[in-house]
């Protein structure tokens, strides 16, 4: 199916949320075309959370950023209802082959206005611990999700478009939109601007939000 066929056939019922599943399928197909970025994107994951009793503890994947050769990416995997562990669908599947052929997986929970929600993330960890070797699990927002899961940011992704030479344009226009739904914030320059375009509308805006207060 053509990448315009996977956005057009998204579902459209109530109780989806058409920005998540646009965003993940988005990220799907950039990472068919060229896995540079998120190979990137994996070194910022930040591993450490809090774990049951309250303390801080770091989750292990045993496949270190540097040693992974290739990601591929599928959607909506269906974990089907077994002794007694709820009906899940994974928002975004990553399978990693590290440089000794290896596979491992990680699950990602692909948010973008809404944070966790019921006993989702609980549910795939129980879903988890039911496979050998266990994948990873860690959540994908504008910010952490929960405290209680490794988290990777949607800022570390376009941080990682931007570190990679010539991206294919399938991340190209990702950034873009992610740019344009305000869900990352642009760069801020290291060099002084002298086109006040750049910031004119940021000024205006302030202006305005002062005169409301």
């Amino acid at each position: 199916m053509s990448d315009l066929g996977r956005l057009f056939r998204l579902p459209s019922t109530p109780d989806v949320e058409p920005m998540e599943n646009f965003t993940t399928v988005a990220l799907a197909i950039a990472i068919g075309h060229d896995d540079r970025p998120m190979k990137q994107a994996l070194r910022a994951v930040d591993w450490q959370y809090e774990g049951p009793d309250g303390r801080p503890a770091r989750a292990m994947f045993d496949v270190a950023a540097a040693d992974i050769v290739s990601v591929t990416a599928e959607t909506q995997r269906t974990l089907w209802s077994v002794d007694g562990i709820p009906l899940g669908y994974l928002d975004l599947v990553l399978h990693v082959l590290d440089a000794q052929q290896h596979q491992s997986a990680i699950w990602v929970e692909v948010k973008v206005d809404a944070f966790e929600s019921g006993d989702q993330l609980a549910n795939y960890r129980n879903h988890a611990a039911r496979q050998s070797p266990s994948p990873a699990i860690i959540t994908l927002g504008r910010s952490r999700v929960s405290p209680c899961w490794p988290a990777l940011k949607w800022s570390d992704i376009k941080g990682a478009i931007d570190s990679v030479p010539d991206p294919h344009h399938a991340w190209v226009s990702l950034r873009e939109f992610l740019l344009d739904e305000k869900i990352v914030r642009p760069s801020v320059p290291t060099e002084p601007i002298t086109d006040a375009s750049a910031f004119i509308d940021v000024i205006v805006d302030v202006n305005r939000r002062v005169r409301d207060l």
